[in-house]
């Protein structure tokens, strides 16, 4: 009787694995946000806040062991971006075509009256507070544990007043 007992634990322990399996890979269906990659220890992240009335809002992606610059983190995360024509690898002018090509060329750098792309970052030091870049992209060298995160935003919106909708959840990896 003790062995009937223990085997039918046991197979219920084994569908309730199974289960939690099928569930896990259910798709996430809210258009609020969106992660394409899971983002784990040792990963530096990248959020894209799409800006306000955007759908999905936001996207999340990292890139394991990553070492290089704000700029690459976009390459090593496989989310497209494009500069201008004047810094073609310094100034996000397009990320994953927002602003489309029909409301901004990226011909040149965008005027205050147009949208424009806000950096921020978050880092273990700094706390999961997002905090305005003074530098661009090209120059910042996010590591290992760090935030990195874009909002667009439209014309009148403050950078400090607007940062990335989601918390970043920084930490130190060593």
């Amino acid at each position: 009787m003790l062995r009937i007992r223990l085997r039918t634990i046991l197979l219920l322990l084994v569908g309730l694995v199974a289960l939690g399996g099928v569930v896990s890979t259910i798709p996430n269906i809210d258009l609020g946000f969106y992660s394409s990659k899971n983002c784990g220890v040792g990963s530096t992240s990248l959020l894209v806040d799409f800006g306000t009335g955007a759908t999905p809002m936001t996207s999340e992606t990292c890139a394991a062991g990553f070492t290089g610059t704000g700029w690459q983190l976009f390459a090593a995360t496989e989310t497209t971006v494009e500069g201008t024509a004047d810094f073609p690898s310094g100034f996000v002018c397009r990320i994953e075509d927002v602003p489309t090509a029909e409301k901004e060329s990226c011909t040149s750098t965008p005027g205050a009256d147009a949208g424009h792309w806000a950096y921020f970052y978050a880092t273990a030091e700094t706390g999961s507070t997002w905090h305005y870049s003074l530098q661009g992209a090209a120059t910042r060298h996010p590591v290992c544990g760090d935030w990195d995160g874009w909002r667009y935003l439209l014309p009148g919106e403050n950078p400090t007043d607007n940062p990335p909708r989601m918390a970043a959840k920084p930490y130190r990896c060593n």
